[in-house]
């Protein structure tokens, strides 16, 4: 009834990008006559596609999207696996998930994992997937380009696997471009350069209140692997001396193992760090040091100075951001190095699985 009722749909859009609203409010908005915007919500009602706030309220009542009726499936597909999120059409989190995969028959296993995670679900309750995809991604064309991390995974057609698995709308996007989306809605400065630090690779999104710039340029934000050693070390890519190769997790990490023979973990490095450990303190800093000087020309370049960086090793105020933003406001231009806002915080490891929910919302909602 939704889709084959424009008057419906343009209640349910207003309503999602307003909140609650009174029919009232609702008839002034759309500029609809009183008799069919009653018509119009009385059928909503009656398919339970929208509630009231007050049930037991008859007038002025506020009416709101229902929960049940709208439910919005995340995955965030990375290396090890697969994490997945379902969100209400408020965008609230109703459940959540994690799960190791083989990196055999990837895609295969994805789709087996996306079965058991909607299988509590009713059916015609979820409205669409969102997929948030390791590596380079075509969103147009639903299609995962290219992962130098997973070995094999090149051009591979994931809208036309879900959909005929699933018959769900699809929506495909990166998953730092996801995770920005889940969090720009905490952030008003505008626009806004996302830097995620993952324990595989490095990677960039630049928001402003409506959009990302990635949505039509998929190729867009491969932070990592801009070259910050020319002839350096060998990357997965294929380059010589990208970012990640000196600044990212695995490479500090690598580095360690180097200096000292020990195989630490991220967070071990990082305690040893804070302990006051000269090695791991130097090495940390080293790294920053190379990430603050890519991001200077990285700001240089767009004229933006808002920045939020993203993940355990850059998180609160220790050696890592510390060196990022020294050598940041060091290298960039003045004036603009004095109008420069740079943080960071921890990253949630379900938050590009919850980014990609509330951007298939977005989409599905808009696109009613």
């Amino acid at each position: 009834m939704v889709a084959s009722n424009k008057y419906a749909r343009s209640v349910i859009k207003l309503i999602f990008k307003r909140g609650p609203l009174t029919r009232s409010e609702i008839m002034h908005a759309l500029k609809m006559r009183q008799n069919a915007i009653v018509d119009v919500c009385n059928d909503l009602e009656a398919q339970t596609l929208i509630v009231r706030e007050e049930p037991d309220r008859r007038r002025n009542c506020k009416l709101k999207l229902s929960p049940q009726c709208f439910i919005f499936i995340g995955l965030e597909h990375h290396l090890t696996g697969a994490n997945f999120v379902a969100v209400d059409a408020l965008g609230e989190k109703l459940a959540s998930q994690s799960v190791e995969l083989p990196q055999d028959q990837r895609l295969d296993q994805l789709l087996a994992a996306t079965e058991k995670f909607i299988l509590p679900f009713k059916r015609d309750s979820i409205c669409a997937l969102g997929v948030s995809d390791i590596g380079l991604v075509d969103p147009p064309h639903e299609t995962g380009v290219f992962s130098a991390h997973l070995p094999g995974w090149r051009d591979i057609p994931l809208g036309k696997a879900f959909r005929e698995r699933f018959h769900y709308d699809f929506f495909l996007i990166d998953r730092v471009d996801a995770d920005c989306f889940a969090a720009h809605s905490r952030n008003s400065k505008s626009p806004h350069i996302y830097i995620n630090i993952m324990p595989d690779g490095i990677g960039m999104s630049l928001r402003d209140p409506y959009n990302f710039w990635q949505r039509h340029m998929p190729m867009a934000g491969e932070l990592g692997h801009l070259v910050a050693v020319p002839n350096g070390e060998l990357c997965r890519c294929g380059n010589r001396g990208c970012l990640e190769t000196v600044a990212g997790v695995g490479a500090v990490l690598e580095r360690l193992f180097q200096l000292t023979g020990k195989r630490l973990t991220e967070s071990e490095a990082l305690a040893l760090a804070a302990s006051g450990d000269r090695l791991c303190e130097t090495v940390l800093r080293e790294a920053g040091e190379q990430m603050g000087s890519i991001l200077a020309k990285v700001v240089g370049i767009l004229g933006v100075g808002n920045i939020t960086m993203r993940g355990t090793i850059c998180a609160g105020d220790g050696v890592y951001f510390a060196a990022v933003r020294a050598a940041l406001f060091k290298e960039v231009i003045y004036p603009m190095n004095r109008m420069l806002a740079i943080d960071s915080e921890s990253r949630s490891t379900e938050n590009s699985a919850l980014g990609a929910a509330l951007f298939a919302r977005n989409e599905y909602i808009d696109r009613l």
